[in-house]
């Protein structure tokens, strides 16, 4: 129930800044809205798989499954968002340590699931982490970083929490990360968006 609940309600959630992302895309006529309404488009479409699965089976998917690929694609949209505004400086080893990280973390998963699973997704979430700390080290389009950096560090922070068999109670961590950190993660990037073209609009 805990489970069907805490999807039920980031779906709607990301619905919503789905929907306001791409009336602002229209309205603007702006690529950064498009790769935001893509980002939360794929992330919708990956939670609702697995909600319906949920509806359907009575339990979570087992194996690799659209909502990973889903959710997968997501990253990497949210990810082209963030290249757009660092352009082509000098590297610094700095920009690698998010993208390191990533890289262990998909060998550790992979001890507990799937090899491809964790690869693909690890890259992906390698490819966010290197230009969204690149961002937040060169100080271009900060708030957007920022709101990256928290919305990479709540998937993180999830998966290893779901490392633990979370039961069927909203006061388990699994949940409460997902409830209040991932939720929130998702609604800064929109509002740091607006922020960011409250100070330098966008044509």
């Amino acid at each position: 129930m805990a489970e069907l609940a805490d999807n039920a309600i980031q779906l709607f959630i990301t619905f919503v800044i789905a929907a306001l992302s791409l009336y602002s895309a229209v309205r603007k006529r702006s690529r950064e809205w498009v790769l935001l309404t893509l980002f939360y488009a794929s992330y919708a479409l990956g939670l609702s798989y697995w909600l319906l699965y949920i509806v359907l089976y009575k339990t979570t998917p087992q194996v690799f499954c659209v909502s990973e690929l889903s959710w997968t694609a997501a990253f990497i949209f949210l990810a082209i968002r963030l290249s757009g505004e660092t352009g082509n400086d000098p590297r610094s080893a700095k920009y690698f340590a998010l993208p390191a990280f990533s890289a262990a973390m998909a060998v550790v998963f992979s001890l507990r699931g799937s090899y491809f699973e964790n690869a693909i997704m690890g890259a992906a979430m390698a490819f966010l982490g290197y230009f969204a700390m690149k961002g937040l080290i060169l100080k271009k389009d900060t708030a957007v970083s920022r709101a990256a950096l928290f919305f990479y560090a709540s998937e993180y922070l999830l998966w290893i929490a779901s490392c633990f068999s979370p039961g069927d109670r909203f006061s388990e961590p699994y949940y409460l990360i997902d409830t209040f950190l991932l939720n929130a993660s998702l609604i800064v990037i929109a509002v740091s968006q607006w922020k960011e073209e409250a100070k330098c609009p966008i044509s």
